[in-house]
């Protein structure tokens, strides 16, 4: 379960604010925190029995000083530290993903090419950690932590602070008993080899779920570790011959981990990350009302996803209906209107008409939401948070009272558009950063586009996943449309389709692309339904018949340098195309 605050935690850790528990150790205690400027955090605090003691903070100190010297990009950071306050913390880089341990406990062990890709990021940052003479001592599958884009190494190099303490702090254990080394259980000389032999123990576990030496008492694991051979039943063959190295008594006779990167140089991250199974892929996600301004949504309980129930959106016409509906002549004269300026800018990302059509949002690359009023063209208000680092696109709820953001940091942000104060914020630990948002019609249902080559829909009601959409063709997707009655939603994807799905089922209904794409980026439905609007990076705006899936029409400014986002004004008479020069373009569709 997760854990909460409870009565007598900190508030402030140092410069930082306390969201909630991650865990606790040997060590100490961890929390997530937050810098001033919104980034997170993960702070260890150390044991009061610790801190008390003058020698072990003279040895924490040395530690922190070198492992502030790590720089991989397999491994956390160490970012700040106080060693000599009453409460000695150390803060690392936050990664947001599970542990290795949490992941095998809920699916189950790893398919062999995220084993072998596992071993690639941990042998990286074992290197990294060895070559400024750090040594982990404690490498073991509650410290390595499965992130997006590659494992992390987490709490390396503190361990050895600790170990002339063990004999006189009862209850502190230095090292896991069964992914410790021969020399490290028998209390021998510890260097970069042991750490080699605990990463054949992990990935060991990785692969099949247990340990090596398999599990009991302390003292018989310990025996094992020392005396016994390793249990390989279930290793993959093409990790095998490599775990055993690894696994060697001798420590001499071990691989360096600068060699066992070179051997597994071929290891593809594409192929091998992340290690979900695809019947059993699970979704970190939170919805939350913030608490005195801060933004949740990190780390929180996995839900499983699943297709959206039918019944959650009324069911769409019958493909055969629409195109024969569909077969009339469009005849298009589009006429610029207006121009929108926005001092500061660094591009306009998205724009998003409110249902009466008097406001218009503008998502700009500054990390702010500009809201502007239709009918004089004057800036009517401005939304942005700290922690905001771009805003790709934006959304209006039904009602015109929320407004949703999508921003590069992962989360779609939900805003009160009469107060401008944030609302609330979704997160999935797995996300790349949230480029695209859209309310169903009956505000029921929030599609979240996002850089990892899948769209979220969440129930805004409790804020938990009701389904996962993903084409194996799929790039990025860059936006998402509900059609008018919800039973269809499109999404804009980087390989320069626009694909239309039926919410009901969860099934493709079609995919449009223009011969001249290089990567739809927007997309809106006509308040009819009738016409779909892409947005293309050749700084061209299509317009395509939803029924016939024919293209209707291509609207294009000489001076445009790629469409990121359009929107229909509330008649469809309006259309809008947010320029990556940043201006906002309205035509004017006649027929």
């Amino acid at each position: 379960m997760r854990e909460e605050l409870q009565p007598g935690d900190p508030e402030r850790i140092g410069p930082y604010r306390v969201i909630r528990p991650l865990g606790s150790g040997g060590m100490g205690r961890v929390f997530l925190g937050r810098s001033a400027g919104g980034r997170p955090v993960a702070v260890k605090v150390i044991r009061a029995d610790l801190a008390a003691d003058s020698q072990f903070r003279a040895r924490f100190r040395r530690e922190v000083d070198a492992a502030r010297k790590v720089n991989g990009l397999y491994t956390a950071l160490v970012v700040d530290a106080d060693l000599d306050g009453p409460m000695p913390w150390l803060a690392t880089a936050y990664v947001a993903g599970p542990s290795l341990a949490e992941a095998v406990a809920s699916q189950g062990p790893l398919p062999e090419a995220s084993v072998l890709t596992l071993a690639a990021g941990l042998a990286e940052g074992l290197a990294a950690i060895h070559a400024v003479g750090v040594v982990h001592r404690d490498l073991k599958p509650a410290n390595v932590l499965l992130a997006d884009d590659g494992p992390r190494v987490i709490d390396f190099g503190i361990s050895r602070a600790a170990e002339a303490s063990a004999l006189t702090h009862t209850g502190l254990l230095v090292g896991s008993p069964g992914f410790m080394s021969p020399e490290q259980a028998e209390g021998g000389e510890v260097g970069s080899p042991s750490d080699v032999f605990s990463l054949g123990a992990v990935l060991v576990f990785a692969a099949t779920g247990h340990g090596p030496f398999g599990a009991g008492p302390t003292a018989a694991l310990v025996y094992r570790v020392v005396h016994g051979a390793p249990d390989l039943d279930g290793c993959p063959a093409g990790c095998r011959a490599l775990i055993e190295r690894c696994l060697s008594k001798e420590p001499g006779q071990r691989p360096a981990a600068g060699d066992l990167l070179a051997e597994l140089d071929d290891a593809d991250l594409a192929e091998g990350w992340p290690p979900v199974l695809a019947d059993r892929e699970a979704v970190r996600a939170t919805w939350e009302r913030p608490v005195t301004g801060e933004v949740p949504g990190i780390g929180a309980e996995p839900t499983v996803t699943h297709p959206v129930k039918p019944g959650s959106g009324r069911a769409p016409a019958s493909r055969s209906r629409r195109r024969r509906e569909a077969s009339r002549a469009l005849s298009l004269r589009p006429v610029l209107t207006a121009t929108l300026t926005q001092q500061g800018s660094q591009g306009v990302n998205g724009v998003a008409f409110s249902p009466d059509g008097g406001l218009l949002a503008a998502a700009d690359g500054n990390g702010r939401t500009y809201l502007w009023d239709v009918a004089n063209g004057r800036l009517a208000g401005t939304l942005a948070d700290a922690r905001s680092q771009d805003v790709y696109a934006v959304a209006f709820g039904p009602r015109g009272d929320l407004l949703a953001a999508a921003d590069g940091n992962g989360r779609a942000y939900l805003w009160d558009v009469a107060t401008g104060e944030l609302a609330g914020a979704l997160a999935g630990w797995r996300s790349k950063g949230v480029i695209g948002v859209a309310f169903s019609p009956d505000g029921g249902l929030l599609a979240a586009a996002d850089s990892n080559g899948r769209t979220y829909l969440w129930d805004v009601a409790n804020g938990r996943l009701a389904g996962t959409l993903a084409d194996a063709r799929s790039q990025d997707v860059y936006a998402v449309a509900f059609g008018p009655d919800g039973g269809l939603l499109a999404t804009a994807d980087g390989n320069g389709r626009a694909y239309v799905w039926d919410v009901a089922t969860g099934r493709l209904a079609d995919a449009l692309a223009g011969s001249r794409s290089k990567g739809v980026i927007g997309v809106a439905f006509s308040p009819d339904g009738g016409l779909l609007a892409a947005a293309d990076g050749n700084g061209r705006a299509y317009l395509w018949d939803v029924g016939s899936g024919e293209l209707a029409g291509a609207l294009a400014d000489p001076g445009s340098r790629g469409v990121n986002g359009v929107a229909f004004g509330p008649d469809g008479g309006l259309l809008a195309a947010a320029d990556c020069n940043g201006c906002v373009y309205l035509w004017q569709l006649r027929r």
